[in-house]
């Protein structure tokens, strides 16, 4: 094998909030964090999922997703 890495599962916990935002235009952008170093009990690695949505007429073109990772130190 020429990778090394992890994987993480996520498990439902009652204190866990999910959000759908329904109605983003494309004039909006939306923030997700991926990693936090911190360990002082802020979310360090968030899950985020994708689906299709049964609600949507056909014909609808998809959404569209642009990933940029930054990399953000502070002192």
């Amino acid at each position: 094998m020429d990778r090394t890495g992890e994987v993480y599962y996520n498990a439902r916990s009652s204190g866990q909030h999910r959000f759908y935002f329904s109605r983003i235009r494309r004039t909006k952008a939306m923030l997700l964090k991926c990693l936090d170093s911190a360990d002082d009990g802020r979310a360090r690695y968030p899950a985020r999922t994708g689906f299709a949505n049964p609600q949507v007429p056909a014909g609808t073109p998809p959404r569209e997703s642009i990933e940029v990772r930054t990399l953000v130190f502070f002192d």
